[in-house]
């Protein structure tokens, strides 16, 4: 058994429901290692950081003690230097360091892999273990299930005071591993901060930027404080004072105010003071950082797109990965600036519609420059080799908008600055997908060019400059021809990419495993299928390396695959539960790839997995392309455990990428 010494410090807590201070004396893990030198190893040894001896014996094992976990263990064996990283290491720490510098276990073992904090003031927690499978499992002498993945949970009560928890597991031969540790439970709750004295948290201001707008703006004005006070704003240098409201939380409250901005003078620099205030008490003020002012519009400038993917998104809401977008843009489309918004530019594209773009994506333009705009008089729509072609007179760099809409059977292209005088849209003979083209005028500046399609079911495509027009380019059906089984493999083109990779691992599932292990292991399984029946693939990934979602994503756009299939596996919070969110899901981006999703949605559905649904507008880089037909599978949850014990089965690995393979195939005939 694995008995930890003590170092003992005073952490004064305070109990809330007798109101006075107990002193809790805390626990750390020793760490315990074993270094495994070569057999005629006969050189010097040092360790750094190393409290007390280091002991070798005839077979070339050191073995040493450290106080508590560092970082990183610094390991000098003659001339040679091994640094080993401990952040993926879980108490007891008791590890065995090989000569190339990997860590294992020295079996049998058990590790705690959640705990809750030493001090803890939540009476149950799911603690979490692992060891290696298959063994006799169990917490608190309570047995439990352990998974193929080693891992065994069990919920425990704690009672007020220390407490307890002893994992203990019986491998085949009846040899036994135990892990214990002990909490201390503070009964009556986290303490709550004190409303008295007055305080305010100033890392909670809003807005944390400086901002430039217009008069007829507004700004939402909020920090968190004292809980149950009153709060308002001073806006200085002047008098203007904003009323704040109260939204209370449980040891704290919300002030929130909204702030118009037309009594502020022009050109002039403005902060922000929040006072604070309780009965009969002095007020606390505090002064934001941020400044404030407005412009006329005629004030801001004009500016460049400077980079070949300069993203223009609605808004900067809080999305993991980032805000729904209006455009992507090339270098040279002019923009004009109504905002200034910290990093960012806040642009006018008509009197309804504008954007966020990052200034280092843009550059200003000369103040003479002026801001684009012209008459649309024709358009074109004639058959090519292999696409149908749109061709949009573009003499002015105006910014544009596509948005594709299967459901009325149309892409619309939209032109900012532009006006109509279209008097002439002309159509070939020999058009396969573009039905017609009709404009419409939908503010005095706004032009959009509605192109009608014969059909929904499209291969693909772009948007691009082409000398003084832009060519919307919409790929014709390919042709495949079926194989001995009856698949149409012969001629197709698969993009595959496996998610994550290098430095960036993805989740790490409740027992330790990468996401970015298992979706290269499915991503190569699937491309072997794919060869299999004659199929071409583009791997993006084919072995464990750190790519840019960029670079990814150029790989596909550069290569001819018809289509991109994007593989890995998802994660959520387990609050506790670790059966709480699981089931297979698949994610689009354009609408017109919809189908795509929701079949191969139905074909992962076979696998004995829950529902989590098909999910649209999803703005994963890599599969936003219009380009080509383009999913996300997420296979299965890693926090979830029988999710993750399926996943980490070969077995299972190998139905994965069939079905994955299947719903490839059944999309190609559907679109037939």
């Amino acid at each position: 058994m694995f008995n930890p010494f003590k170092l003992v410090f005073i952490l004064i807590i305070l109990l809330v429901n007798i109101g006075y201070a107990q002193e809790v004396p805390f626990q750390k893990q020793p760490v315990n290692i074993l270094l495994d030198l070569p057999v005629n190893f006969n050189g010097e040894v040092s360790i750094e950081p190393l409290n007390g001896e280091i002991e070798v014996n005839m077979e070339g094992k050191v073995k040493f003690q450290l106080p508590e976990l560092p970082k990183n263990i610094l390991i000098t064996a003659g001339d040679k230097q091994l640094e080993v990283k401990t952040k993926d290491w879980n108490p007891p720490y008791s590890y065995k360091v090989l000569p190339d510098g990997q860590t294992v276990r020295e079996g049998p073992w058990v590790e705690f892999r959640r705990l809750p904090e030493q001090l803890t003031y939540d009476s149950v927690f799911n603690v979490l273990c692992k060891s290696e499978y298959p063994g006799q499992s169990s917490i608190n002498g309570k047995q439990v299930k352990m998974y193929q993945t080693g891992i065994f949970f069990k919920k425990v009560i704690f009672k007020p005071g220390w407490n307890t928890i002893k994992a203990r597991v019986a491998d085949e031969d009846g040899n036994i591993a135990d892990a214990e540790t002990s909490i201390f439970y503070q009964q009556g709750g986290k303490p709550v901060r004190a409303a008295l004295p007055l305080w305010i948290d100033s890392a909670s201001f809003k807005p944390a930027e400086n901002q430039v707008l217009l008069s007829e703006d507004h700004i939402n004005l909020s920090f968190k404080g004292s809980k149950g006070q009153s709060a308002y704003a001073l806006i200085r240098p002047g008098k203007i004072k904003v009323p704040l409201q109260r939204k209370d939380f449980r040891d704290y409250s919300l002030y929130q105010g909204n702030f118009r901005l037309n009594n502020l003078k022009k050109n002039k620099k403005y902060f922000i003071e929040y006072v604070l205030e309780s009965t009969g008490g002095r007020p606390l003020k505090y002064r934001s950082p941020s400044i404030i002012g407005i412009n006329d519009l005629q004030d801001f400038p004009l500016v460049e797109t400077n980079s070949k993917h300069s993203l223009l998104t609605y808004n900067l809401g809080p999305i993991r990965l980032g805000g729904p977008i209006i455009a992507d843009y090339p270098k040279g489309v002019h923009l004009q600036v109504n905002g200034d918004v910290g990093d960012y530019y806040r642009i006018a594209l008509d009197k309804n519609t504008g954007g966020m773009i990052k200034k280092e994506n843009v550059q200003l333009l000369p103040p003479i420059t002026l801001k684009p705009t012209y008459f649309l008089q024709y358009a074109t729509a004639v058959p090519g080799d292999n696409m149908d072609m749109v061709n949009i007179p573009y003499s002015q760099p105006v910014p544009y908008a596509v948005f594709p809409e299967p459901d009325q059977g149309r892409i619309r292209v939209i032109l900012y600055g532009v006006k109509t005088s279209s008097t002439w849209l002309s159509h070939r003979q020999g058009l396969k997908i573009v039905d017609k083209l009709t404009w419409q005028q939908t503010t005095p500046d706004t032009y959009e060019m509605i192109v009608q399609l014969k059909t929904s079911k499209l291969w693909g495509y772009e948007l691009v400059k082409n000398g003084n027009f832009l060519q919307l380019q919409i790929k014709h059906p390919p042709h495949f021809e079926n194989d001995h089984n009856g698949v149409p493999a012969k001629g197709l083109k698969v993009a595959i990419e496996a998610g994550h990779g290098g430095h960036n691992t993805g989740t790490t599932g409740l027992s330790g495993m990468l996401e970015k292990d298992v979706n290269l292991d499915v991503a190569l399984k699937l491309e072997k299928i794919c060869n299999d029946h004659g199929i071409e693939v583009v791997m993006v990934r084919e072995e464990d390396t750190y790519m840019t979602l960029q670079e990814k994503r150029d790989i596909v756009e550069t290569s001819d695959a018809h289509l991109l299939v994007s593989i890995h596996a998802n994660a959520a919070a387990t609050r506790g539960d670790y059966l709480r969110v699981g089931g297979v899901s698949t994610y689009y981006h354009n609408p017109f790839w919809a189908g795509f999703a929701e079949i191969m949605y139905g074909e992962l559905l076979e696998l004995p997995l829950d529902e989590f649904g098909a999910v649209g507008s999803f703005n994963y880089l890599v599969t936003r392309m219009s380009s080509r037909p383009a999913v996300l599978v997420e296979q299965g949850f890693m926090s979830h455990a029988e999710d993750e014990e399926k996943l980490a089965s070969p077995e299972f690995r190998q139905q994965m990428a069939e079905k994955i393979f299947r719903g490839i195939i059944e999309f190609v005939r559907y679109m037939e």
